[in-house]
């Protein structure tokens, strides 16, 4: 079967998942993809991709809290490709995958549909009501789809998608080889902390985009609060259009305690080891898988709707209200309170979570199991559902 699989990017994140995607070779596969054409606080990976692809434009407009995408050349290249089965992301913004999905309509091929489950507005509004309504047509089109989480399985039936239409396939992390590298990771770790100057201090780490929609101000706000109270240190790892607000932010609240440390990508995993717990204050997903793989506790609000399935209160870390700075500061101050042992148990906790179910080897399984079934159902066998 000839797949075309289309995303507005490759993050380095995801690189992984395509690799290994795209090493089955009972399937042929294409990548289309894309590069944002500024900083957005979401970065393309930019190095060789071992796998087979093709760069197509891609425009972006804002509208209201919603981002109108166009894909440059998408149909000039399906066409040329000419596949069995399209995979698209849930974005019914990405005008260009409507194009994409009409074509397999017309062309009697398979559609499967990637979904991430994170809402952007709130409810009971007109914008809302008008996304439903869109959302409900684009996902019409599908005969599968993939959420990442359970809190996405339910949002997708509450449109009106079947049951036996949709898997959930837990958004997840590469594992593979972490294991070897613990040792490394932990001494480059304690030469971190060293450099900084932490020794009996608590360190709390967020690591994402400098956006507004990451709450990283709230972070901000409620962790001078604590440091005023405890000896603890928050570093902020990551960049984006909104860093300098941030800086600024901190300095009026004499965040002496809080350190920006700029994107790191490469060894992200020694700053893991080097925390004591990790922080999401906003949206988000995969650094939550992190964290919990590296033992930490996490502190969540609501995120992409993966945290409802990782992040449970006084098992794998604490829950917060959204956008609530005084329960955010609750929530850091009963990490404060946790005894060593505590700590350690609720990182365990975690820990097994990613080997179990959360990381790229498992979304692997889930994506090939439906490719093939809508092949056994292309030749006519059974049923792709």
């Amino acid at each position: 079967m000839k797949i075309v699989f289309i995303t507005n990017i490759i993050p380095h994140y995801r690189l992984s998942f395509y690799k290994k995607l795209c090493q089955n070779k009972d399937h042929e596969w294409l990548i289309l993809h894309g590069y944002p054409k500024k900083e957005n606080g979401r970065p393309a990976y930019e190095g060789s991709l071992p796998f087979n692809h093709q760069v197509i434009g891609i425009h972006e407009w804002k509208m209201g809290p919603y981002a109108i995408r166009w894909q440059k050349g998408l149909l000039k290249n399906i066409n040329l490709y000419q596949p069995d089965l399209i995979i698209v992301l849930g974005i019914p913004g990405t005008i260009s995958n409507w194009l994409a999905m009409i074509w397999a309509k017309l062309h009697r091929k398979k559609i499967l549909i990637w979904y991430g489950g994170w809402e952007a507005q709130h409810k009971r509004t007109v914008a809302l009501h008008i996304k439903n309504m869109f959302m409900r047509i684009y996902y019409s089109f599908a005969n599968h789809i993939f959420s990442y989480s359970t809190k996405g399985y339910q949002y997708l039936q509450r449109l009106g998608v079947r049951e036996n239409r949709i898997t959930i396939c837990y958004n997840g992390i590469e594992t593979d080889g972490l294991e070897e590298k613990a040792l490394v990771y932990s001494e480059k770790a304690e030469k971190l902390r060293s450099e900084r100057g932490i020794v009996n201090q608590t360190l709390f780490l967020y690591v994402g985009g400098m956006l507004k929609e990451k709450k990283v101000d709230l972070l901000i706000k409620a962790f001078s609060t604590i440091a005023r109270k405890y000896p603890a240190e928050l570093w902020l790892v990551g960049d984006g259009p909104d860093i300098n607000e941030f800086r600024e932010l901190s300095n009026q609240l004499n965040g002496n305690h809080i350190c920006f440390m700029g994107r790191i990508i490469e060894d992200i995993e020694s700053y893991f080891k080097a925390a004591d717990y990790f922080v999401l204050p906003g949206i988000g997903g995969l650094a939550i898988n992190q964290a919990l793989y590296w033992g930490l506790p996490c502190i969540v609000g609501e995120a992409d709707g993966t945290e409802d399935d990782l992040v449970f209160d006084h098992r794998t870390g604490f829950r917060f209200c959204p956008g609530d700075v005084e329960s955010l500061e609750a929530a850091l101050e009963k990490c404060m309170q946790l005894t060593p042992e505590k700590r350690k148990e609720l990182g365990e906790n975690g820990k097994e979570l990613i080997r179990e179910r959360s990381n790229v080897n498992e979304m692997v399984h889930h994506f090939i199991e439906t490719i093939n079934d809508c092949a056994q159902e292309t030749k006519g066998q059974r049923p792709c559902e």
